[in-house]
C-alpha cells in the first residue's frame, strides 16, 4: 500500500525513514545472528518509534497557536508578549514547540499564558493529560526520586523527581476545587460501564486513622503531654466501602484518603456520599458500621446513619476489643493461657462481653489490685472502654449472621493508602501532600483511569480573540471601573 504524506508532515519523514531502514536492517539478518543482537534491536527500535511519535507530536501541538493581537479568557483581557518555545511534556518525550504568548493587559510582567496551554488543558503548564495520566501511577505509588529512576528504566520518558512532585501538586489543585462534582461523576460513570453486581449481601463501612509527620504540626514539649499523639505529627485519615456476597466474601472496596483536618470534616462527607450512592445501587444489602472504639470515628459513622435515615449494625472492632480485654487481665495477674481463653470466650461465647466486664469489674475490685495503684489504672481504663463498647461486641452473633467482626480492611487501608506512602524513613509532609492521597486512593479502588477521563475536559479553558487592542488603563481615583 502506498501512503501519500501530506506537506504538513514532511518533517516526520526523515524520522520515519530512519524507522523502517532500521527494521529492515534487522530483517536482512539470519536468525542466529538477531538471537544475540536482539536486546539491543529492541531499544533501538523503541526509541526510534518514540521519535517518530515526538516528531508527528511537534507537528500536531503547532496546530494550536494562536497568534492574535490579544485574548479573553474568563472575563479578563491579554495582549500578545512575543513568542517562545514551551518544552510539551507527551508519553513519547519532550517535543519542543514554538508559540504566541500572553499577558493581561493594565499591567507589566505576570505569568504569561499560550493558546496551545489552554486549548489541550496541559498540567502544569507542560504536560498532556495523557502523559500526566500515565506518570500520576508512579507518583501514586513511589517517592518521586524512585519514580523518576522507575520511568527512566523503562526507557520510556526521563522525569526529574522534582517535576513529578510539582505534577501531583498540580493534579490537586485541578481537583480539589471540583472534588465533590468530580467525585459524583466518577461513580455515575462507574455504575455505567462496571459489570453488574447482583449478589451484594452485605455493605461495610469504615474510618480510622493514621499519624504522619507533619512539617507545620507543634513539635515541642509538652505538645499533645495528654494524647498518645507523637510530637510533630497528625492524624491522616482513611475510609473503605466494602461490598460482601452471600457467602461472605468482599467482592470489592472503595477507599478515601485525606490529610489530616480538624473534625475530618471532608473525609465525613465523601464517606456520606459513598455511603449514598452504595445504597442507592443494593437496596437490600444489609449495613454494617465498623471501627474501633474511637469516639470521633463513632461520631461521625452515627451522623452517616441519622443523615441517611438508615439502621447499620455497629460493630466495635473484636481485635482493638481482644487487646483491651488482655491488657486487663494480664493487668489482674492472669496468664497468657488464661487471657487466650478469655478472648476466645469474648469472640464466640453469647454474652461473652458483658461477662469480660463483670470479669474486670471483679479484678478492680480485689485487694490486692487496689494495693497496686499501676495495675489499678489500667483495670479502670478496661472496665470504661467495656463499659463504652459492650453494645458493639455481640461478636457471636454477628459471626453467625455472617458479619465481619474485625477491621481489618480499614487497618489495611490506612497502612496501603496512608502508612507506606507516607512514613517513610525521614518523611514529613505539608497538606499539599493530598494530591498524593488523592491519587493513591483513585488507584487503589480501580479508578484512576475513570477519575482522568472526567478531569481531562475541566482541564481545558476556552477563550476568545481580543479584536479591540487598547491597552486596559486603570479607572481614575474615585470613579467606578
Amino acid at each position: 500500500m502506498h501512503v501519500i504524506v501530506p506537506d504538513s508532515l514532511a518533517s516526520v519523514v526523515p524520522v520515519l525513514q530512519e524507522f523502517l531502514s532500521c527494521a529492515a536492517e534487522r530483517l536482512d539478518i539470519n536468525r542466529e545472528a538477531a538471537a544475540e543482537t536482539q536486546p539491543g534491536f529492541e531499544r533501538e527500535i523503541r526509541a526510534l518509534s518514540m521519535a517518530v511519535e515526538r516528531a508527528i507530536h511537534q507537528v500536531d501541538l503547532a496546530r494550536f497557536d494562536v497568534d492574535e493581537p490579544g485574548l479573553v479568557m474568563e472575563g479578563g483581557r491579554y495582549r500578545r508578549a512575543g513568542r517562545s518555545n514551551i518544552e510539551v511534556l507527551t508519553m513519547a518525550g519532550s517535543v519542543l514547540v514554538a508559540r504566541t504568548v500572553y499577558r493581561e493587559r493594565g499591567g507589566s510582567g505576570g505569568a504569561s499564558v499560550g493558546a496551545l496551554e489552554l486549548q489541550l488543558g496541559l498540567v502544569d503548564g507542560r504536560t498532556t493529560p495523557a502523559a500526566a495520566e500515565m506518570l500520576s501511577e508512579f507518583v501514586a505509588t513511589n517517592t518521586p526520586a524512585v519514580a523518576s529512576d522507575l520511568i527512566s528504566a523503562t526507557g520510556t520518558l526521563n522525569v526529574s523527581k522534582s517535576s513529578l512532585d510539582r505534577l501531583a501538586k498540580a493534579i490537586n489543585r485541578a481537583w480539589e476545587p471540583r472534588r465533590v462534582q468530580l467525585e459524583e461523576a466518577v461513580r455515575l460513570r462507574e455504575l455505567r460501564t462496571s459489570a453488574r453486581v447482583d449478589d451484594v449481601r452485605l455493605i461495610a463501612f469504615s474510618l480510622d486513622g493514621v499519624m504522619i509527620r507533619m512539617k507545620d504540626a507543634p513539635n515541642t514539649p509538652g505538645a499533645g503531654k495528654d494524647e498518645d499523639v507523637p510530637h510533630g505529627h497528625q492524624e491522616a485519615t482513611s475510609a473503605t466501602v466494602s461490598l460482601y456476597d452471600s457467602t461472605g466474601d468482599r467482592l470489592r472496596t472503595v477507599g478515601l484518603a485525606r490529610m489530616p483536618e480538624s473534625k475530618k470534616a471532608t473525609l465525613h462527607a465523601q464517606l456520606l456520599a459513598e455511603v449514598e450512592a452504595t445504597i442507592d445501587r443494593h437496596p437490600n444489602a444489609t449495613l454494617v458500621a465498623l471501627s474501633d472504639a474511637a469516639v470521633e470515628n463513632w461520631r461521625i459513622l452515627d451522623d452517616i446513619c441519622a443523615a441517611l435515615g438508615i439502621e447499620a449494625v455497629r460493630i466495635n472492632d473484636y481485635f482493638h476489643a481482644a487487646e483491651h480485654l488482655a491488657a486487663g487481665l494480664k493487668a489482674g495477674g492472669y496468664k497468657p493461657k488464661q487471657i487466650k481463653k478469655w478472648c476466645e470466650r469474648l469472640r464466640d461465647e453469647e454474652g461473652a462481653a458483658e461477662l469480660c466486664l463483670a470479669e474486670l469489674a471483679r479484678l478492680l475490685s480485689l485487694e490486692k489490685t487496689q494495693a497496686s495503684a499501676k495495675a489499678k489504672r489500667v483495670i479502670e481504663k478496661e472496665v470504661t472502654y467495656f463499659n463504652n463498647n459492650v453494645d458493639r461486641m455481640r461478636y457471636a452473633e454477628y459471626q453467625r449472621l455472617g458479619y465481619p467482626i474485625g477491621s481489618g480492611v480499614q487497618e489495611a487501608a490506612c497502612k496501603t493508602y496512608v502508612g507506606h506512602r507516607f512514613k517513610q524513613s525521614g518523611m514529613s509532609w505539608r497538606h499539599q501532600g493530598q494530591g498524593v492521597l488523592t491519587l493513591r486512593a483513585l488507584l487503589l479502588s480501580g479508578r484512576l483511569n475513570i477519575a482522568w477521563t472526567e478531569l481531562t475536559p475541566h482541564l481545558r479553558r476556552d477563550f476568545s480573540v481580543d479584536d479591540n487592542t487598547r491597552r486596559k488603563m486603570p479607572a481614575p481615583q474615585g470613579v467606578a471601573a
